[in-house]
């Protein structure tokens, strides 16, 4: 039997053909350019060995070759020749799952590694399981509605609305590359609770700045913690920054952090320079956290502590 993986795996110079289930067989076929995986139907006609080519993998998928593969071999068993033109085993050649894998693949290399990752999790997690294997052409609001909900149903609200603009860049993929003239999204947006709106916390005062840190002071956190907090406060940094920081980007005898760009928002430095100046009282509060190995190459987050 054949599995997504197993076919990924396959490279040149191993068999030929691996034969599925319902008359399936995948066959390797070397080219120029790369190692094309052909998916064809073998089939019994006149007492003669017939074959049909279904399509490449990458294309076609494992899932829409397999229900191309039984509807041929249900029309066998009806005495009907599967190499007339059906026009469902047509239709059930491009499933979502296909189609969302070709858009994948044509947009990742112009996305960032987070995105790309980002993008990639959503589809094999949220998206794929669910609706993957159903014909492209016959997805309806309902289905997507299916996808969506359950994460607004659990106040997920920004993630909902991702999920909703991914769909729906998928099928304007589909739709412009001629694969489908179904879409399914008309009133749907009209449907999902409206993202909540972002109110941003106010700046503490100069003045409040001295009662803030007597509170972390007094706080039930743990002492690493409360230092992660207070040097937080002196150095203006995003919280991920400092969280994720490692000992070899401080340099404390000059008193100085080389933030690295990647880990800044959109990988840009967002100060003229990513060297940062540390203050008497934050390199004192470095040397505590040091003690403690908080910020180590491991990546330690201080809020397990």
């Amino acid at each position: 039997m054949l599995s997504d993986s197993l076919i990924r795996s396959l490279k040149l110079g191993d068999k030929k053909r691996h034969t599925d289930r319902d008359g399936l067989v995948l066959e390797l076929r070397p080219s120029k350019k790369q190692l094309k995986k052909i998916f064809i139907f073998r089939f019994q006609w006149d007492k003669k060995p017939q074959t049909i080519t279904i399509g490449e993998y990458r294309t076609v998928g494992l899932a829409g070759a397999r229900d191309i593969a039984l509807a041929y071999r249900n029309m066998v068993n009806s005495d009907i020749d599967p190499r007339s033109k059906n026009p469902e085993v047509e239709k059930a050649r491009i499933t979502f799952g296909v189609v969302a894998d070709q858009w994948f693949q044509k947009y990742k290399g112009s996305w960032k590694d987070s995105a790309r990752n980002r993008h990639f999790k959503s589809l094999s997690r949220d998206i794929i399981p669910l609706i993957g294997d159903k014909s492209i052409d016959d997805i309806t609001k309902a289905d997507l509605l299916l996808v969506i909900k359950p994460h607004e149903d659990l106040g997920h609200h920004d993630v909902a609305h991702r999920l909703y603009a991914r769909l729906q860049s998928v099928f304007e993929y589909a739709v412009g590359s001629s694969l489908t003239e179904n879409f399914p999204f008309i009133g749907l947006k009209k449907a999902l609770i409206p993202k909540p709106r972002i109110i941003n916390q106010p700046a503490i005062s100069s003045n409040d700045a001295h009662e803030m840190m007597k509170i972390i002071k007094k706080t039930n956190s743990t002492k690493i913690v409360k230092l992660y907090m207070e040097l937080l406060a002196h150095l203006f940094t995003r919280p991920k920054e400092l969280r994720e920081a490692k000992w070899k980007e401080f340099d404390l005898q000059n008193a100085e952090w080389n933030i690295p760009e990647e880990r800044m928002k959109m990988g840009l430095p967002h100060y003229e320079n990513p060297i940062l100046p540390i203050a008497m009282f934050a390199y004192l509060v470095c040397g505590k956290l040091k003690l403690n190995q908080v910020l180590h190459d491991n990546h330690d987050d201080p809020a397990n502590y």
